[in-house]
């Protein structure tokens, strides 16, 4: 048997979506797979019997955890769905329960009495009353700046950013989020992916302890940055959710500012993918344009090894911006919006970032770093030594092992 410091349940919804704070939920799976953890997993889809990971732990599929719990049934069912996740904790002792991909319920911190809670913070919507939670103001174009609570109301007046419900229904959500981070500054540890997001949090929950622990990359192989063709970096490269907050429409617009010789491809999925194909028809740029979906890692990286720059023009406060430094990593320059996390990481010669909105600045500094082919070939090389050094996995590990026996106050 193994010693009980190597137990962990870990919390996390769909583990099978290829992105985001999903893809970091199996990356911290594996790294405790391979140093000799037993693991447990909390979610609402068990994975498929041919996905790697799917034996290497034992899954427990509860759906009705992880919805909102509206209605006296619903309700209901979330009491008995919170009920079945305290009693496998409380049988199987973990040292360890692990939070990725959910938000901040009252229930986590009652497990506290039989494991070590860590809250993985991979986003800023627990900060933020809006429906999408991302703080973004649409009618000034800005990121908002201001903690939540009963000031949002004013905010609200200007910016519309808490839509048509009610007054009462505002307050609620206000009290929801406010409720939110008086759990999460209840929690043993809590882990965000970068100083942007720990100090969002703080601002907003001034007791809470925050470490900071940015994420790693597992580069794409069989990608020569020093391989590419010439023409390679008229090939702009667009990785995420096709969303207009996320910049999609962004991006098309930019390429409309482009040269006929530059390209678009988006590689994701999203709501918005009819509205691409719109605006890319509106502006005479469809034929330049090419939706791909998701892709697997052999299929992501044939794209990387075809791409020139990396294209993130996103209108929300992103917590990190994950696709930036997978292209680094690949050998791919980036520029990027300046919004929220993308400043942690992005800086140099080989990631530029431009102010949100300045569709012109993008073009122009996609430009710069795109029409010498020879200075291309050096950012390209820039891009991978800094992608190597910043983001590699040995370090990250490290830290996360440091984190997660930090302050262990376990009874075992």
């Amino acid at each position: 048997m193994l010693a009980p410091a190597h137990r962990a349940i870990l919390v996390s919804r769909d583990l099978s979506f290829p992105a985001g704070a999903m893809l970091y939920a199996r990356h911290l799976l594996e790294h405790l797979w391979e140093q000799g953890w037993q693991l447990a997993v909390w979610t609402d889809r068990r994975l498929q019997q041919d996905d790697d990971l799917c034996a290497k732990a034992d899954w427990h599929e509860c759906p009705e955890f992880f919805r909102d719990g509206h209605g006296l049934r619903g309700r209901l069912r979330r009491i008995g769905a919170e009920s079945a996740l305290r009693r496998l904790v409380k049988s199987h002792r973990p040292t360890h329960c692990l939070i990725l991909c959910d938000v901040p319920h009252a229930v986590y911190r009652r497990l506290s009495r039989w494991s070590h809670v860590v809250f993985f913070l991979h986003g800023v919507t627990h900060t933020c009353p809006q429906d999408t939670g991302l703080r973004y103001l649409p009618k000034s174009q800005t990121i908002c700046r201001h903690a939540a609570g009963l000031g949002c109301l004013e905010i609200d007046k200007a910016e519309g950013c808490l839509g048509s419900r009610s007054l009462w229904r505002k307050i609620q959500k206000i009290w929801t989020v406010r409720s939110g981070l008086r759990s999460l500054g209840k929690l043993d540890t809590v882990i965000a992916n970068s100083d942007y997001v720990a100090e969002l949090y703080k601002q907003n929950q001034r007791d809470m302890r925050i470490r900071v622990l940015e994420p790693c990359v597992t580069p794409c192989h069989g990608v020569p940055y020093s391989d590419r063709n010439d023409n390679a970096r008229y090939n702009l490269l667009y990785i995420g959710r096709i969303e207009a907050h996320k910049g999609a429409i962004e991006a098309i617009e930019i390429l409309a500012l482009l040269p006929t010789g530059y390209r678009l491809t988006l590689i994701g999925s999203g709501s918005e993918i009819e509205e691409v194909r719109r605006r890319s028809e509106q502006l005479g740029v469809a034929a330049r344009v090419e939706i791909v979906g998701w892709l697997g890692r052999e299929q992501l990286s044939q794209r990387l090894r075809r791409g020139g720059l990396l294209l993130m023009p996103a209108l929300c406060a992103e917590a990190f911006g994950m696709s930036g430094p997978e292209a680094l990593c690949a050998g791919i320059p980036v520029v990027a919006y300046d919004v929220g996390g993308v400043a942690c990481w992005c800086g140099g010669a080989a990631a530029q970032r431009v102010p949100l909105g300045e569709r012109a600045a993008a073009a122009d500094t996609i430009l710069n770093m795109t029409s010498d082919r020879a200075h291309w070939h050096r950012l390209c090389l820039a891009a991978y030594s800094y992608g190597q050094e910043r983001f590699a996995a040995g370090a990250w590990r490290s830290r996360l092992n440091d984190l997660l026996h930090e302050n262990r106050n376990s009874p075992w």
